[in-house]
């Protein structure tokens, strides 16, 4: 790994979580993770400190906080780092999709 997450290049992230294609997500924290060098775990940790700050419906915020959890662990106990930037990727897009449907949130 090679330094750490600036906010600003997580608040782009997670503005394209959110916003983006899954492929372009997976894209998108791959350049993070393979070219940048940061660390899946700091990414996702970084990500969660910034989601929690929008306003959420509650029962959305608690689905992505208990997914990124998981992801965390998994990734903690050696799981592949693909696989999981994939399943990061993926757990915002539940979100969005949760989002969609109840049209409730304020960034």
């Amino acid at each position: 790994c090679a330094g750490y997450p600036e906010p600003e290049q997580i608040k782009t992230q997670l503005d394209g979580l959110l916003n983006q294609p899954l492929e372009s997500s997976v894209k998108a924290l791959n350049q993070l993770r393979i070219e940048k060098g940061y660390a899946l775990l700091d990414i996702l940790r970084e990500l969660h400190r910034q989601a929690i700050l929008i306003e959420f419906e509650p029962l959305v915020l608690a689905n992505l906080i208990d997914n990124l959890a998981q992801i965390e662990k998994r990734i903690a106990e050696g799981a592949n780092e693909a696989i999981e930037t994939a399943a990061l990727a993926a757990a915002f897009q539940v979100t969005r999709i949760e989002l969609d449907k109840n049209q409730w949130f304020k960034i």
